[in-house]
């Protein structure tokens, strides 16, 4: 086990020397990315309130299904669409708030001038006109998730174990990947108000020529975003324990809960952040003369970054932003 581990810490070593010379333009990007938090504070307000959501449809639907489940005769079929509803209607929240914050982006990105609070028209876009895009694209997620389920139930009661664990490996890989290709997806939607096929389109051509940097972006994002959300726990678990002990009760208890609810809404504030580094790093590749024009001082920064590892974006044909 130990030549294991170390052949995992070479192979992370090796790859964090190959991306190291891209840290600083993503650095710049997520600067760029809390300043517009900063800025329109409101998407954070609107991610716990998508996070609330989630939590009563977890609820409501958790009482329906036991209680259809409680029968002694149900339709697998019926199980089936249950798990679809349960996966989809997660899915479509999530990309509600994702497009929501990606709007707010890119209403900063290309416009020099704000005069209006831009959350409130961004979050009724994704509600109104942009939620059947967002839902269709939702809905591919779901089916994956579902039949991922699925083979894994089948796994439990089948002596094909390989079989099945190589399909569940292949569905897993496409799960993660459909749910990555969607967030830049709906970056389109957001930015140019397209429908999901044409934004999918757009988005398959940008990441045929930026899919190796959009990787490394969001890798070196996600880093930054886990490590700022386990911060969060364990300030949140230490808390709990203290006061665990202040009140003489199980402070190991308090101090997990207080870990888990401080991860999970440290992770949810942090990933407005996530969505703005999306908007940006899109938006720049595909029109960076609008970054120049509107906001030269973060323009001239993220250039500064580009050049010092030699990262080269080209503009590509630019549609009218519907923001």
């Amino acid at each position: 086990s130990a030549i294991v581990y170390l052949v995992f810490a070479v192979l992370f070593g090796l790859y964090v020397w190959s991306v190291s010379k891209r840290i600083p333009f993503t650095a710049m990007l997520i600067d760029i990315a809390c300043l517009i938090i900063n800025q329109f504070p409101s998407v954070i307000v609107v991610s716990l309130g998508i996070l609330i959501m989630q939590i009563i449809w977890i609820l409501w639907w958790s009482a329906i299904a036991v209680a259809y489940i409680s029968q002694h005769e149900w339709n697998n079929f019926v199980v089936v669409l249950l798990l679809i509803s349960f996966y989809w209607n997660l899915e479509t929240f999530k990309n509600i708030g994702h497009t929501t914050v990606c709007g707010v982006a890119a209403t900063w990105f290309f416009t020099q001038v704000i005069t209006h609070e831009p959350t409130g028209r961004s979050l009724k876009r994704a509600m109104t006109t942009s939620l059947g895009s967002i839902a269709f694209g939702s809905l591919i997620v779901a089916i994956i998730s579902v039949m991922r389920q699925v083979v894994i139930a089948i796994k439990k009661r089948t002596k094909h174990n390989l079989i099945m664990c190589l399909l569940q490996c292949m569905l897993t890989c496409l799960q993660r990947a459909m749910e990555w290709f969607n967030m830049y997806a709906f970056v389109h939607v957001a930015i140019y108000g397209t429908n999901y096929v044409q934004s999918a389109k757009n988005s398959w051509s940008l990441l045929k020529t930026k899919g190796f940097e959009a990787l490394i972006n969001d890798d070196l994002t996600g880093f930054v975003i886990l490590c700022g959300a386990l911060i969060g726990g364990i300030i949140c678990a230490i808390i709990g324990n203290v006061m665990g002990r202040i009140a003489s009760v199980q402070a190991q208890t308090y101090g997990l809960f207080g870990f888990m609810v401080g991860f999970y809404l440290v992770l949810t504030v942090l990933q407005t952040v996530t969505s703005c580094v999306k908007t940006l790093f899109v938006a720049y590749a595909e029109d960076p003369h609008a970054m120049s024009v509107n906001h030269a001082t973060e323009y001239n920064r993220i250039e500064k970054a580009r050049k010092s590892l030699g990262y080269s974006v080209e503009p590509d044909d630019v549609t009218l932003p519907a923001v």
